[in-house]
């Protein structure tokens, strides 16, 4: 960016995109040479790395067995098998990119509810830090280059952009974006607590079959449409009336990319 977001950032995300339009991205760092930087063998390790990986919790803490550790599959109804890790996150990159050449589509495809590639999918990796941001960037006009495609992959890389925005807006803002009423303090919505409203709208019972079917997706799979978050949480809000933290919370707890700036 051309300015410090921790103490500036336009309220709006066309202005922070139209005044960093010639930002350079900088290149991706390259791959280390095997053993520049060896890791510290168990018995030098340093008290801060020795206590992260001490206080790292494993699966067994939140009551996994050693065989459902490793028979652990996505449920038969997600529509993509999300499994962890940078190799995992690569893949499914190349895949949505240069085996199916789905980024060409994107641009048509990208708000619809289900199925495997109208979207690249690559939050998961995104959210934990699996994936890294500029190599998903520096594809996408790697991808043009060959295929062309630019409307779609303009379309693409703008959610990029929009994903570093709400980051540079919730570092900026701090605490303030879990008010009540949120950073521009909007309390004309004068929230409700209704809890069975909530569980309702949770367990996908609201009587309202999109909302309910969208909803029982997250609940089975983890995973839910961009277009398809912001269905729910709109009528969770504005027509339920709930306090939207309520619905941020569960998100949380059920998203398998969940990412709080996000």
């Amino acid at each position: 960016m051309s300015y410090d977001a921790y103490t500036y950032l336009p309220k709006v995300y066309t202005r922070m995109k139209i005044e960093n339009e010639n930002v350079e991205i900088r290149d991706l760092l390259p791959t280390p040479v095997k053993k520049d930087l060896p890791f510290p063998s168990a018995d030098s390790q340093c008290d801060l790395i020795k206590s992260g990986v001490e206080s790292m919790p494993k699966l067994a803490d939140f009551g996994f067995t050693p065989e459902e550790v490793t028979h652990a599959q996505s449920p038969k109804k997600a529509g993509y098998d999300f499994r962890g890790g940078e190799e995992n996150g690569l893949r499914r990159l190349e895949d949505f990119l240069f085996v199916t050449k789905s980024l060409g589509t994107y641009g048509k495809t990208r708000n619809q509810l289900d199925g495997l590639n109208f979207a690249s999918k690559l939050s998961p990796w995104l959210s934990n830090g699996s994936l890294s941001v500029r190599k998903v960037y520096f594809d996408a006009y790697s991808f043009e280059e060959q295929y062309g495609h630019a409307d779609s992959v303009k379309s693409f890389v703008n959610e990029l952009f929009w994903r570093d925005f709400s980051t540079f807006w919730c570092l900026k803002n701090g605490n303030s974006v879990f008010f009540e009423y949120g950073v521009p303090n909007r309390d004309h919505y004068k929230w409700q607590t209704d809890l069975n409203t909530v569980r309702k709208w949770r367990e996908g019972q609201t009587g309202m079959p999109l909302i309910d079917a969208l909803m029982r997706e997250m609940n089975e799979t983890g995973y839910m449409s961009n277009r398809g978050r912001q269905i729910v949480a709109s009528y969770l809000t504005l027509d339920l009336k709930q306090d939207w933290r309520f619905g941020a919370h569960y998100f949380e707890e059920r998203l398998v990319d969940h990412d709080v700036t996000q």
